[in-house]
């Protein structure tokens, strides 16, 4: 139940920011693999992660010791992690999924939408695939800007394949962001709020790791953290998928998805 025009007019809209974000997150992918892999940087940084509080630190994070992890792909590994990465893709993804739903509310144009001859579950189901359509690619940048990074500092034993298994990873954090912020979108009457209560979401799950690491009392909350069911290096060590964190990720997409999908097909759209 997808609106093709309605798609193609979303993928027109958002395609100028896709491929701002898409050159800035390849650009900077390929010099942190040139810092780790080429240069004094990059040899230093083993000496850094032997710090106890940083090693703590990054273990809780990255499910993992890092120094177990010091090998080629291990290393290029921290580019699916490294907080700029982050902030790339989930900046794009709430500006799609917050502007789609609430930002057309917001803008009163929801009104002209929805004289349209398509139904709520069409229209919402549409900015969904829109959404997929564009942030799952993002991630295949980052592997992309690995292979090309490695390939420029010439740095030999990184696994390609075995990176292929954490962006599909990345890919299924992703689609709970979206999913999340787009239940969040569908509930909420202005852009700036559905931004501001999807960011929630982020702003928790990354504080709670870095309080993990201080604190493991906390460790009982780590269930409710989307970053827990991200385990890159297990995925990097063991070479496989960890399909038990997939599954978890899958099932808290859906039950977003649908709450999301139930409350913009009841509610009311206040006229403009």
């Amino acid at each position: 139940m997808i609106d093709f025009p309605f798609l193609r007019r979303t993928l027109r809209d958002y395609a100028g920011l896709w491929l701002a974000t898409a050159a800035i997150l390849f650009i900077f992918v390929n010099l942190f693999m040139y810092a780790i892999h080429a240069t004094p940087i990059g040899q230093q940084g083993a000496d850094f992660l032997k710090l106890p509080f940083i090693r703590r630190i990054l273990t809780v994070m990255l499910g993992t010791d890092p120094l177990e992890m010091l090998t080629a792909t291990g290393i290029s590994a921290f580019a699916f992690t490294h907080p700029l990465t982050w902030t790339l893709l989930i900046v794009f993804g709430l500006t799609m999924t917050s502007g789609m739903i609430a930002g057309e509310m917001d803008r009163g144009t929801m009104d002209l939408l929805a004289t349209l001859p398509i139904s709520r579950t069409r229209l919402f189901n549409t900015a969904g695939l829109a959404t997929i359509c564009l942030l799952i690619p993002l991630c295949w940048v980052v592997w992309l800007g690995v292979k090309s990074g490695a390939t420029i500092a010439k740095a030999e034993g990184v696994r390609m394949d075995v990176l292929v298994r954490v962006t599909w990873h990345l890919c299924a954090v992703c689609v709970v962001i979206a999913s999340f912020s787009s239940a969040v979108s569908a509930m909420c009457p202005r852009r700036g709020t559905a931004v501001a209560a999807s960011f929630f979401l982020v702003f928790y799950a990354f504080v709670l790791n870095v309080l993990r690491a201080l604190w493991s009392g906390l460790d009982l909350l780590k269930w409710t953290d989307f970053l827990y069911y991200y385990p890159t290096m297990q995925v990097v060590r063991q070479e496989a998928y960890q399909w038990w964190d997939m599954g978890v990720l899958a099932t808290a997409s859906i039950v977003w998805w649908g709450i999301g999908l139930v409350v913009f097909s009841r509610r009311d759209i206040p006229a403009r």
